[in-house]
This record gives structure tokens, C-alpha cells and sequence, in this order.
């Protein structure tokens, strides 16, 4: 159990100097709205507790902001995720234990309580009570609570189900009053905490730790560290950085990422573009992927496979540090300057994925594992990435949405009602039964970039696993290809994967094998898309989308008429209830 401590600082009553009364009346006001604020948080929770749903969540404004890992908008999925909850968890609670005012922010501490009386997905219900503990902070507008940020201890939960290992207490992934994905398989994910209040844990502490040797952040980084790390692999020769500058914003919700345009004093043996990446400051999220080893496998990949990796072009890495504590630095080389990244909504042409196909297979293919030993000695490429965990999570609220508030063909959602209770049978078929190969698990369009000379290379490695190849190429031709282009053309290029990977020595995988599985991971395909995208599609049915978020809404659109296309062209329907594990 995480112990939460929120510490605020009040603002402070007026001082004997100051006794005007447009001040003296600035202060009571103050005083005022900050209790009324509190008043209207309480109230929240109060008719929570009651089981007045509907009353609770009108406390919210209709298009109210949950910032999370994965943003949450609308008042109507956040009572949507708390019915289910209720549902799930006997005597489902959020009680207050300290809640504190400074202007227009209200900071609860809280702890969320239940008895798992229901299944959760797969997970049988295990009869015992669970317990998490959160902070939220919320922002009150006219009356209403308008936006809020959360932390929780989403970990809790998932060892607490049992869908990681740890200990038997934890909590169901408390939503710090409905906040983001994750937890109880609803909401309580990987939350974030933002603006005024933020989280603290305290406990029975020893000696302060020693300041890291290396920077955690992009905002740590210096030209002695930079001299330090590139000198290390003997890059710099007689050179040295003599300055540089960060290009664009650091934040990433999986991870910190800043490009560095260096200037060397002398002949250096590394480029003047370079990318820094750092694991996330949010605590909640980086127990997760600590869990899920997403720092032994970002770094490992670029340690190990990338210099021997063939067909696909991967960023060579200057320098790499990982710690137990789930700390990494990776220094690469940046290669956007001469590589584009393809156009999500414009899709990929044939020739971009019959080329993409062929370097995919030439790249999986060394890597096999079927009659050959491949993957021998890559064990810590074996567990479920951070994403699957989430995924797992978040699948049937996020469907439950989408297929109440959009308007879907009666056969997508027949798919789609199905695939909840498949989903975890997929992932393990994806990743316990052989053949394995070395599987980035998320080519959409966004993540991969063309060369000047017909190269092609892949972008990010955090969910880089052993599994079934075919998954790659189902996300890629489904995510990437114009439905037109990939149904006349989609045969032809699974036979050029399949053909290469003979051409590579691969036996033991016959070809009605690779397209049955590929039918498989076009759903699994579909899965993820649902989970990333719910929300979106649900703030525009309900004419909420806001212009920045445009351009995002209609990549997920493209992005999901080509799969469902995909879904129908290939009856996977049948595909799906005939799945099973053997």
C-alpha cells in the first residue's frame, strides 16, 4: 500500500499592513469561494458513497479534463467507468481522509475501497478486499469541477488481481475520484500529477539517496556529462562537446525524449544530432514499466540486437545506462534529419509496403526460432511489455464506449463484444508458443520512417518483445495500407514475408499457418486501436472535439475504417471464435 502524504500551501490571511478594503474584501472572498469550492468536492464524494451517480457527476462539467497517461474527457465515461466499479467491487467506496483549498484548486487524499466480488476480464474474482490509496487535484470553474489531475497506485492493483507478480495486498487501481485507465481495469492507470498538490511517500526513511551520477531528466543533462558519456565509447577521439541546445518539448507520457543538436570543439566520431532518452517522472507509470522490464528492454535492444540487427535500420546508440531502480539513459543518433516519417492519414503506397515487407522478414528472420535456436539467450525479452498490461486494462471500457455512443456496422460490433473475453488468450498465444521471433509489437504508421535510398527504420523499441512476427506485419499492412491497396494486394505481400523468411533459411512455419495467424493479430490490431482511440471518437459523437485535437481524431478515423475493412475483408469473426490455445 502506497501511504500518500499532500502537502499545500495555504495561502496566508491578510497582513496588518495591508488594510485597504478592496483587500480586506479580497481575502474574505477568497476565503469564501475556496469553501464553497471544497464544499462542492465533498459533495462529489458524498453522493458517490450514496450511490447517486448521477448526482455526483453533474458536480463535473459535461466536457471535464482527467489528465492521466491516456487524457480522459467527458463527465459521462468517468460515470460510466465508476458503474462498473461499483459493479466489480462490493461496497465500492471513495472516502476522504484530507481535503485542502488554494484558489481555485481543491486536493483530495483519499483511499478507494471494495471487495472484488466480480471477474475482472479472465482474472477470476477473488473474493478479498482491496484497498488504494490516491490524490486528485481538482480545478473548480463556475460552480463545477472542470479539470483534475491524478496519482493512484495503479501497481497495487495489478499485483492485487494478480495480473503481476507481487505482493497479496494493493489496491484495485483507485481512480483518485474517476481518473485515468487503468486500475480496476476501468480507470486508475498510470496517473499523472500535475498543477497545484503534488504527491509525496513517506514512510520510515533512511538516509536521503545519493544523487545520481547520470542525469534523469533532459533538463539534466550538461556538456561535461555528454563529454563523459560519448568519451566512454570512444567517440569524441580528440574532440569535445563545447555546447548544445534541446529541440522541441521533453514530455512524453512513456518516456522523456529531447533531440540535442551539438557543437564539438575539434574531429568528433559522433554526429551533431543526437536523441536523449529517459524513463517517465511519473512515478505510477514507471512502477509499471520498471515491472514489465521496459528499461532492461529499451536498453538491451540497442546493447545487443540493434548492431547485428539486418533489413531494418535502428539508430546507433552512443552511450546506454540502466539501473535496477528502473533508471535508463539511451544517447542515439538522431536520423529524422534525412529519414520521414510516413503519413498516418495518407497511408503507405504498394511499393513502400511491398519494400517495408521484404526488410521486416530479413529482420524477423534472423532472429527465428523454430527448428533453429534463435532467441536463445534472450529470456529477458520473454514477459509481457508495459502496453499489454495496459491494454489488458482498459479494452472493455474503452469498447463499451465506442460502441454505445458511435455508430458501428451490427458485424464490428459483434467482433468487437467477442474479442474482450479473447483478449488475453492472444497476447499469450502471441508470446508462449512457438515460433518466436524479436517483435517491436507497434508498427503503426507513425512509428516507422523511409530513407533517402529505400531504407527503412523504426523509431521507438519500449515494447519490444519475443513473439509471433506476423503481429508486426498485421499491425503494419492494416494501420498503414489504404483498405483499396491492401485488399487487392494483401495476399501477394503476407506470401513475400513468407517467402523471404524461407529465402532466410526459416522452416516449420507453412504459409496457411503465417495467414491464419495473420487474421488473428489484425484483430489484435483492431484491440489496440480501440483502446487508444475511444475517447476521441467519443468526444465528437458528442460534437466535444477541440481543434488541437483534430488532427489526431482524423488519423484514428483512417487508421480505423482501414481496420475494420480489414476485420470484414477477412471474416475474423470466424477467425476469432474458432481461436483457440493450443
Amino acid at each position: 500500500m502506497w501511504v500518500w502524504c499532500c502537502r499545500l500551501v495555504r495561502r496566508c490571511s491578510s497582513s496588518p499592513c495591508c488594510s485597504s478594503l478592496f483587500l480586506s474584501f479580497s481575502f474574505i472572498m477568497a476565503d469564501t469561494n475556496e469553501a464553497e469550492n471544497i464544499a462542492l468536492v465533498q459533495k462529489h464524494y458524498d453522493l458517490l458513497n450514496a450511490r447517486d451517480f448521477d448526482g455526483a457527476f453533474g458536480c463535473m462539467s459535461e466536457d471535464i479534463v482527467t489528465h492521466s497517461v491516456m487524457e480522459i474527457r467527458g463527465s459521462e465515461m468517468l460515470k460510466t467507468m465508476t458503474t462498473k466499479a461499483s459493479q466489480t467491487f462490493e461496497g465500492f467506496r471513495e472516502d476522504v481522509q484530507d481535503i485542502f483549498a488554494c484558489g481555485d484548486k481543491v486536493c483530495v487524499r483519499g483511499v478507494r475501497s471494495g471487495k472484488m466480488t466480480s471477474n475482472f476480464g479472465q482474472v477470476q474474482a477473488s473474493g478479498k478486499k482491496i484497498a488504494t490509496s490516491w490524490i486528485v487535484v481538482n480545478r473548480i470553474e463556475n460552480g463545477k469541477i472542470v479539470e483534475r489531475w491524478l496519482n493512484h497506485d495503479d501497481l497495487g492493483f495489478l499485483q492485487a488481481v494478480g495480473m503481476m507478480g507481487g505482493g497479496a495486498h494493493g489496491g484495485h487501481g483507485g481512480h483518485g475520484g474517476h481518473g485515468g485507465h487503468g486500475g480496476h481495469g476501468e480507470h486508475g492507470g498510470h496517473g499523472h500529477s500535475h498543477g497545484g498538490g503534488h504527491g509525496h511517500s513517506h514512510g520510515n526513511q533512511g538516509p536521503p539517496p545519493e544523487k545520481p551520477s547520470h542525469p534523469v531528466s533532459p533538463s539534466e543533462i550538461t556538456e561535461e556529462w555528454l563529454n563523459t558519456a560519448l568519451g566512454k565509447g570512444g567517440h569524441l577521439k580528440s574532440a569535445k562537446v563545447k555546447s548544445f541546445k534541446t529541440n522541441g518539448d521533453p514530455i512524453s507520457a512513456t518516456e522523456l525524449v529531447a533531440r540535442l543538436n551539438i557543437e564539438y570543439e575539434g574531429v568528433a566520431g559522433s554526429p551533431p544530432n543526437l536523441v536523449a532518452r529517459f524513463p517517465t517522472t511519473n512515478q505510477m507509470a514507471r512502477q509499471l514499466f520498471r515491472q514489465a522490464q521496459t528499461h532492461v528492454r529499451a536498453v538491451r535492444f540497442y546493447e545487443h540486437l540493434a548492431p547485428r540487427g539486418r533489413g531494418i535500420t535502428v539508430p546507433k546508440a552512443f552511450f546506454t545506462l540502466s539501473e535496477p531502480s528502473g533508471d535508463f539513459v539511451i544517447l542515439h543518433e538522431d536520423i529524422e534529419p534525412s529519414f520521414t516519417h510516413l503519413n498516418p492519414v495518407q497511408g503507405a503506397s504498394l511499393a513502400d509496403a511491398q519494400s517495408f515487407i521484404n526488410k521486416l522478414a530479413l529482420f524477423h528472420s534472423q532472429w527465428w526460432k523454430s527448428t533453429t535456436d534463435g532467441t536463445k539467450g534472450m529470456e529477458w525479452l520473454k514477459s509481457a511489455p508495459a502496453s499489454e498490461l495496459t491494454y489488458l486494462q482498459l479494452f472493455e471500457t474503452s469498447w463499451r464506449f465506442m460502441s454505445t455512443n458511435c455508430s458501428l456496422s451490427p458485424a464490428l460490433k459483434g467482433i468487437g463484444d467477442a474479442l474482450g473475453k479473447k483478449l488475453p488468450d492472444l497476447y499469450s498465444y502471441h508470446r508462449n508458443f512457438e515460433p518466436f521471433t524479436v517483435c517491436n509489437n507497434n508498427l503503426g504508421p507513425s512509428t516507422l520512417l523511409r530513407g533517402p535510398s529505400g531504407e527503412w527504420a523504426i523509431d521507438t523499441w519500449n515494447e519490444v518483445s519475443l513473439g509471433k512476427g506476423v503481429r508486426d506485419v498485421a499491425y503494419f499492412l492494416c494501420n498503414s495500407l489504404p483498405s483499396d491497396i491492401r485488399k487487392a494486394n494483401e495476399s501477394d505481400l503476407i506470401r513475400i514475408y513468407h517467402q523471404t523468411l524461407l529465402n532466410e533459411g526459416v522452416s516449420g512455419y507453412k504459409f496457411q499457418k503465417c495467414m491464419s495467424d495473420y487474421k488473428i493479430f489484425v484483430v489484435l490490431a483492431f484491440a489496440q486501436l480501440v483502446c487508444n482511440g475511444a475517447g476521441l471518437f467519443v468526444l465528437e459523437h458528442q460534437g466535444k472535439i477541440s481543434p488541437s485535437q483534430q488532427p489526431k481524431l482524423q488519423e484514428f478515423k483512417a487508421l480505423f475504417a482501414r481496420l475494420e475493412s480489414a476485420l470484414l475483408d477477412l471474416d475474423c469473426a470466424t477467425a476469432l471464435n474458432d481461436f483457440k490455445l493450443k
